[in-house]
């Protein structure tokens, strides 16, 4: 996933994130990142994650909603999560890109 793409998907995640329209990051997540998933484990890399949830961090730096809409999408990430490998569950790549978000220097 180049850098064109990861900021694509960024500010749609932002533009859904803005209606508030929670399942549809996930749905939308998870379909632009089907191509990136690892063959062995079945995850997306944690390094193109991280970049994902850096942009989306730098669209939502100044928006009031930020982190209540962040923590919604945390615990919805949460709230179906099942076991899917070795201390690994669904919604994994929701969890890190809230993580990242939050945790940008902007």
């Amino acid at each position: 996933m180049d850098r064109e793409e990861i900021k694509e998907l960024a500010y749609s995640l932002y533009d859904l994130l803005k209606r508030e329209d929670l399942e549809r990051v996930e749905e939308y997540l998870l379909e632009g990142l089907r191509e990136e998933k690892a063959e062995k484990l079945g995850m997306v890399k944690t390094p193109i994650l991280n970049s994902i949830g850096r942009e989306l961090g730098k669209l939502i730096a100044k928006e009031d909603w930020r982190f209540a809409r962040l923590l919604k999408l945390w615990k919805f990430s949460l709230a179906g999560a099942e076991r899917i490998g070795y201390g690994v569950t669904s919604g994994r790549e929701i969890r890190y890109i809230v993580i990242n978000a939050l945790g940008g220097d902007f």
